[in-house]
């Protein structure tokens, strides 16, 4: 399983605990119906009366669900049949969109967002956390600065710090943050973020929203008077 499928699996965590589920990643044989052989889910859920067998197809792997995937989930679906207290749950992770397609979302949705992260960093874990923080710093972004995302740029960090949407410090905060995300969601395995990460990504994406507000920043396509 990848680091991006783990993060996946890891953000649905606080709802399953919350459903009296207990969960585990990378399931021993023991825990598992015989009838699975010796085929291992990415994880399962397990309460006294109900048992969720969880596999994950990630990032760009969507579409090829139907010539991977789709074999081995027939056969997990087919082998869960003579237990009725097991049930099979396919989790994608969400695949790279291009910029046009997402919608532009409001403050108010970003803050729950961040509220949320904030409030289940420890049920989520670091490596989820981070994923899901940097999504909603890129929706703040595209919130208080469109034009930024309207054309091509050098990074986001940049383009945010040039005009002056996040300091300095913050942007080398951000440069390393980046860095991070990009090493964990591409399957980096021994690099785990800290508390401290996320919860400066989160306070530098709620002040870029704060600045945001009220504030006449230079858009690079239009040009100064004189």
């Amino acid at each position: 399983m990848s680091r991006l499928e783990e993060a996946a699996i890891k953000a649905l965590v606080p709802q399953l605990e919350a459903e009296g589920f207990e969960i585990f990643l990378h399931p021993s044989k023991s825990m598992l119906p015989p009838t699975l052989g010796d085929y291992r889910p990415d994880a399962i859920a397990v309460r006294p009366d109900r048992k969720i067998a969880i596999e994950v197809i990630a990032d760009g792997y969507r579409q090829t669900a139907a010539g991977l995937k789709e074999v081995t989930l027939q056969r997990l679906q087919d082998s869960l049949k003579g237990h009725p207290d097991w049930e099979l749950r396919v989790i994608y992770a969400p695949a790279l969109s291009p910029e046009s397609s997402i919608p532009t979302y409001s403050r108010q949705t970003i803050e729950e967002h961040l509220a949320r992260i904030d409030g289940t960093l420890e049920a989520m874990g670091t490596e989820a956390a981070l994923l899901s923080a940097w999504a909603v710093f890129e929706a703040a972004a595209r919130a208080v600065a469109p034009h930024l995302l309207q054309r091509p740029r050098p990074g986001i960090t940049e383009a945010l710090a040039r005009e002056g949407y996040v300091t300095p410090d913050e942007a080398d905060i951000l440069r390393g943050l980046s860095r991070v995300r990009s090493e964990v969601a591409h399957g980096r395995l021994d690099l785990t973020p800290t508390r401290d990460q996320v919860r400066d990504l989160i306070r530098i994406t709620r002040g870029m929203l704060d600045g945001g507000e009220g504030t006449d920043h230079q858009s690079p396509q239009t040009s100064p008077a004189g």
